[in-house]
């Protein structure tokens, strides 16, 4: 049970990693358009 829920959090951790990931590509395309 122990070991199950270690494997939960770590999945987590990951999808908030995901999260960040796509704001910073939205913040890179409000800059192009500013360019442009």
């Amino acid at each position: 049970l122990k070991q199950q829920q270690q494997q939960q959090q770590q999945q987590q951790q990951q999808q908030q990693q995901q999260q960040q990931q796509q704001q910073q590509q939205q913040q890179q395309q409000q800059q192009q358009q500013q360019q442009q």
